[in-house]
């Protein structure tokens, strides 16, 4: 059965969209804010986060474009257009 968007976080670690059960068993188990899928740590800065996505983006990947979009519609985690595009 798939699982919600709303059951899911977008990790901008390696791009994938985990399940938010397995994230929470994760940091129980591991007694750490890890990602389910790779083990990297989770972003720490709303600013390491953005570049995280970017990194993403340049390797071509749909969701990371998805996530910075939503994240600028929202005006959330301090995304903002870059001023030199004006």
């Amino acid at each position: 059965m798939p699982i919600g968007r709303k059951n899911t976080t977008f990790e901008s670690c390696c791009g994938k969209r985990i399940c938010n059960g397995c994230s929470y068993a994760m940091f129980i188990s591991e007694g750490k804010n890890l990602c389910a899928f790779c083990r990297t740590p989770k972003f720490c800065s709303d600013e390491e986060m953005i570049k995280r996505i970017k990194k993403l983006m340049d390797n071509g990947n749909a969701g990371a474009f998805h996530q910075l979009a939503g994240l600028y519609a929202r005006g959330l985690w301090h995304a903002t257009r870059s001023s030199k595009g004006k």
